[in-house]
């Protein structure tokens, strides 16, 4: 009998290669993106590409009662991988009360309102794996970008937490902290090449650190050494810092 994958934000170029890379071990893949439309074009895109057919499903992030009953009357999966992200309306002004909302609402409390809700099945599934993906910008809080910072530091804060509760149960969590990759979140950034990577690479990173159990991934592994230097720096000196 195949292992169940649900990716929530199958839209994601990462998740694209994390689902190329399930579909090549015979997984059952379900995926969720925001709208109809989305979800159509990234189902077909798939089965063009690896003549794989694959489930979807409707969910806006921005909804927080659909969010709340999404796995009312649904089977929990053996992996369930949360690619979705917004860095907010990079048009307008990031500290916009309205930007502000959507970028806390859709990086931490829809995905931890996900995940409380499904918290209890897997204690009493007793095996799987929940991996997410969060990012660097987690580690400190920066200038040009605090309001997403703080949403991604809640989020790895609440998967230690949850990693903590489950590990006694036989799941594994698995964060995922993303450096510079070259999807569509990042492509009004300029971004060094030396430090930025291909969706595909990370995409199957994260597949390979899921099967090794894993708990923390840093992606390029670059950033683990980066951001250890940038985590370092006094206060007194990064407040002055325009990052």
């Amino acid at each position: 009998m195949s292992k169940s994958l649900l990716v929530i934000g199958g839209s994601s170029e990462i998740a694209h290669s994390f689902i190329k890379m399930a579909a090549l071990k015979d997984y059952s893949i379900t995926i969720s993106c925001r709208n109809e439309e989305t979800l159509n074009n990234t189902c077909s895109n798939f089965y063009k590409e690896t003549g794989r057919i694959i489930s979807g499903v409707v969910l806006d992030l921005t909804d927080p009662k659909k969010v709340s009953t999404f796995f009312d009357d649904r089977e929990i999966p053996d992996v369930l991988f949360i690619a979705a992200g917004t860095l907010g309306d990079v048009k307008v002004c990031q500290y916009e009360l309205k930007n502000q909302m959507e970028i806390i609402n859709v990086n931490y409390t829809a995905i931890a309102t996900l995940l409380a809700s499904v918290t209890d099945k897997y204690k009493a599934k007793g095996d799987g794996h929940i991996v997410v993906i969060s990012s660097v910008a987690g580690d400190r809080g920066y200038y040009s970008n605090y309001v997403y910072c703080s949403a991604k530091a809640a989020i790895s804060t609440y998967l230690s937490g949850l990693r903590a509760m489950l590990y006694p149960h036989g799941v594994n969590v698995l964060d995922i902290k993303c450096g510079l990759v070259e999807t569509k979140l990042n492509a009004h950034r300029k971004k060094p090449k030396l430090i930025t990577a291909s969706p595909d690479y990370v995409g199957m990173q994260i597949f390979a650190s899921m099967q090794k159990r894993h708990t923390i991934v840093y992606t390029p592994l670059i950033w683990y050494f980066i951001m250890g230097f940038v985590k370092m720096i006094p206060e007194f000196i990064f407040k002055k810092l325009k990052v």
